[in-house]
């Protein structure tokens, strides 16, 4: 009966160990997961983030460009009236 015993007892324990490695494997799995998906919403935010700055960039260079057409043009015409009087004297 003793024999009988331990192998009741290290049945029981064998399956109360499997169904705790079972546990930790899904709550493995469920921290992967979880991580994946940060991953992903970084990611998005990164490329959302990226989308602005491109945005701005874009508007920053137009600008730029409108400043350096203005700044020419007043050069221009700065240069024009500076010759003109250069060479009425």
């Amino acid at each position: 009966m003793i024999n009988l015993g331990r192998w009741l007892r290290a049945l029981s324990s064998s399956a109360f160990f499997e169904n705790e490695a079972k546990k930790v494997q899904e709550v493995i799995v469920e921290i992967r997961l979880k991580c994946e998906e940060l991953l992903n919403k970084n990611v998005d935010t990164v490329k959302r983030e990226l989308d602005n700055v491109k945005t701005i960039n874009l508007e920053i260079s137009t600008k730029l460009d409108t400043v350096k057409a203005d700044n020419l043009s007043n050069f221009s015409w700065y240069l024009h009236k500076s010759w003109q009087v250069l060479t009425k004297v």
